[in-house]
């Protein structure tokens, strides 16, 4: 968690250190004090956090690793004003927060709304803006387009570590997270701006196939049931969609190759035809690929491959996707979402797989500066529908 040092303490320790011979041990309380703090970083353009210090001392499945937290503003800028986000890119660092680290530590660095949206919240789905993982450490938009924000308006970063490869010794690392973005001031040109879709794999906990959100599916919704599967009991919580019935997210995948589906058309909730133009991936070691399909046209229109590390467990590299041109996808069709998952062990593994697609939003209307100030007075606007998970 985010630990800050009481400022009456460590002027103490400033004062004793510049006023008297200094022992040994209090130079070294010193120097962990300066090392462990985490830092900010601001350019004009850019934002960059890296955490407090995490130990790895154990192995550390999905979501039981040492995590972190901070809110942060993207500016320091007293005056309200619109920003795009254009960037974002997470790393491994070492202990002394400069040199690098394996990035088989990643687990994940999430970046949400930390309150609900002045503006800018009708076609958003849920707080998640970004996540990257072991495996995509970066996620760079199209060159013109972005994500709207305002200034004033708080973010929540989240790092987690992940060790599955090391079972012995002691290490410490951090999350490098840097954040890139514009001020719409400042543009020269103009800007197409982007909402965004979670799109998640599920498997269903009643133990029996279901379709997501559908009592009476059509057949070609039927196609994209999801499995009965075994909760991965990693601190997930138990999702229902709106019939009660439950899913998880986070589920155990058995040895050997497996294929799940889940309906991704409510998830895309899409009110007009529109444009992808980036997407991003999040996945579990022994995935081998994610992909999106146009049930309504039996074609694949995205599709992400992995690359697992041949002596090791992790993900090496997972595909991504941005492309000023984006592909098109239309409200009046069915989707559905399907992983590859192929566990070479002999025991279970557990699995995760999300899309995060990046879409031109159709319903943005730009805030002139009146409305910028008037979003201060109000009442942050209606909750997205869902938490994450994760």
């Amino acid at each position: 968690m985010n630990r800050t040092t009481p400022l009456f303490a460590l002027l103490t320790l400033i004062f004793a250190a510049c006023s008297t011979k200094t022992r040994p041990e209090k130079k070294a309380e010193i120097s962990s004090i300066k090392k462990n703090a985490p830092a900010l970083t601001r350019t004009s353009s850019s934002i960059t956090i890296l955490s407090d210090i995490q130990t790895i001392d154990r192995i550390y499945p999905s979501m039981t690793g040492p995590f972190w937290t901070k809110k942060i503003l993207l500016t320091e800028s007293q005056e309200p004003e619109l920003l795009w986000i254009h960037s974002v890119r997470s790393i491994i660092k070492q202990e002394n927060g400069s040199s690098p680290a394996s990035s088989q530590y990643m687990c994940h660095s999430n970046l949400d709304w930390e309150e609900r949206p002045r503006l800018f919240h009708q076609s958003r789905m849920t707080p998640r803006m970004f996540t990257l993982s072991q495996g995509q450490l970066d996620l760079e938009l199209p060159k013109g387009f972005g994500v709207p924000i305002l200034s004033m308006e708080p973010l929540r970063l989240a790092t987690q570590i992940l060790n599955l490869h090391q079972k012995t010794g002691v290490k410490k690392v951090r999350h490098e997270t840097r954040i890139r973005f514009s001020r719409d001031k400042e543009l020269t040109s103009a800007i197409t701006p982007l909402t965004y879709r979670t799109l998640a794999v599920k498997v269903s906990m009643t133990g029996e196939s279901m379709v997501l959100h559908k009592l009476s599916p059509s057949s070609l919704q039927r196609q994209a049931r999801c499995l009965p599967g075994e909760d991965a009991g990693q601190g997930n919580v138990l999702e229902r969609d709106k019939h009660g019935r439950q899913f998880s997210g986070h589920w155990m995948v058995p040895p050997g190759r497996h294929v799940y589906k889940t309906l991704a058309t409510p998830q895309l909730a899409l009110r007009a035809h529109t444009k992808v133009h980036a997407v991003a991936s999040h996945l579990h070691p022994y995935a081998e690929s994610l992909a999106l399909r146009d049930l309504t046209t039996g074609k694949t229109v995205f599709e992400a491959f992995t690359k697992n590390y041949a002596n090791s467990v992790g993900l090496k590299h997972v595909d991504s996707y941005s492309d000023p041109k984006g592909f098109e996808m239309r409200a009046d069709h069915e989707y559905e979402v399907v992983v590859t998952y192929n566990n070479t062990t002999q025991e279970k593994q557990d699995a995760m797989a999300v899309l995060y697609l990046y879409l031109a939003d159709t319903e943005f209307k730009k805030p002139n500066q009146a409305e910028i100030m008037r979003s201060l007075e109000a009442k942050p606007s209606s909750q997205p529908t869902s938490r994450p998970s994760k």
